[in-house]
């Protein structure tokens, strides 16, 4: 059915190691800062709102056009690059789980 396209399973796989970092995003990083700069609250969330806003704004556009440029040539172009973005934040992701 749904998941015997292996387009959708790798969308659906993406989607979750990116719900897990936006995850980390909104509910770790705010109190580890907060903990450990207290007088940089105001600063902080600042600088995240910006890098949120302008980071998320420029991933989906830059996401997109890769997509629609290179959707001819590679039928599952859409999965890997929602894959190739979340490998790229595993680093950050297991930062996060072991401090």
């Amino acid at each position: 059915m749904l998941f015997e396209n292996p387009v959708c399973k790798n969308i659906f796989k993406a989607q979750f190691c990116r719900a897990i970092g936006s995850a980390m995003v909104t509910a770790y990083s705010p109190v580890f800062f907060v903990r450990t700069w207290p007088d940089f609250k105001s600063t902080y969330a600042l600088f995240n709102a910006i890098s949120l806003v302008c980071l998320g704004f420029s991933s989906a556009l830059i996401g997109g056009m890769v997509c629609d440029k290179y959707e001819k040539k590679v039928p599952m172009i859409k999965s890997y690059v929602l894959m190739a973005g979340n490998f790229i934040s595993l680093p950050l992701i297991a930062f996060a789980c072991w401090t």
